[in-house]
């Protein structure tokens, strides 16, 4: 298990939460009123966590970039559209990981619409394996969207991996502006590190939070709660690069 991994199940949503109240009940006897004040802190963070207002609250500071239109991609002047992975397969029946997951899925679907509309290859970065040893994402964009021209590379473990492995792959074909393809709460984080290796980014996010109003802001929910445990994964990270100057 990777120290991220273990991060982000000990730091983030609801894992703090167990953590605390784990730690509260723990000291439940031998210290009653530092027990008490950790089992009400663990509850707290759960139930803020599960909120929709939390969960918009983040949004407003993630999705900054607007959805492209097929018409704005076509005025684009891009040389290629890159689509991001989003982690390990949905296994098929017999056990293979070859079908993509339900976000890559989603940006799939958008990038085959932009390429449609602009007639530019389509490069899936961190495509895992997928059918006859192709990537999951291109066997998805040729064999189920009808999208012919389809590049892919395997190698990408995060979003610094997809700029650098990206950038290569484009710049053998001299093309430095591309149409980015990911998820809103990802775009900001994936546009930075694009744009550290020297390419010009067109965002195109898709996923956007849907609002709530009234009462039902404040109703936990568990879609919020994964909404919000993604999010703050995303400040970590972009914090994260900062610090280690991915976006130098």
């Amino acid at each position: 298990m990777s120290i991220r991994i273990l991060a982000d199940a000990l730091l983030l949503p609801p894992g703090i939460s167990v953590g605390l109240g784990a730690l509260g009940l723990a000291m439940w006897r031998s210290v009653p009123r530092l027990g008490v004040l950790l089992v009400t802190l663990a509850l707290a963070v759960l139930y803020l966590a599960s909120t929709p207002r939390a969960a918009a609250w983040l949004a407003e500071m993630l999705e900054t970039h607007p959805s492209l239109t097929s018409h704005q991609a076509a005025q684009a002047e891009a040389g290629a559209i890159v689509v991001l992975g989003s982690g390990a397969g949905r296994s098929a029946p017999g056990g293979e990981a070859v079908l993509p997951t339900a976000l890559e899925l989603e940006r799939l679907r958008l990038a085959a619409e932009l390429q449609r509309a602009t007639d530019l290859p389509i490069l899936a970065s961190g495509d895992g394996r997928g059918r006859s040893g192709d990537g999951r994402m291109a066997g998805t964009l040729r064999d189920d969207l009808q999208v012919a021209s389809v590049w892919s590379e395997s190698n990408s473990r995060d979003t610094r991996d997809n700029a650098r492995n990206s950038a290569a792959i484009l710049g053998e074909r001299g093309i430095g502006r591309i149409i980015l393809v990911t998820h809103a709460s990802h775009m900001r984080r994936a546009a930075r590190a694009f744009e550290a290796q020297g390419l010009e980014v067109v965002a195109a996010p898709t996923g956007f939070r849907q609002s709530l109003s009234g009462l039902l802001n404040w109703l936990p929910n568990a879609t919020a709660l994964h909404y919000v445990a993604t999010a703050l994964h995303e400040i970590a990270g972009d914090l994260w690069y900062r610090w280690r100057g991915d976006y130098a």
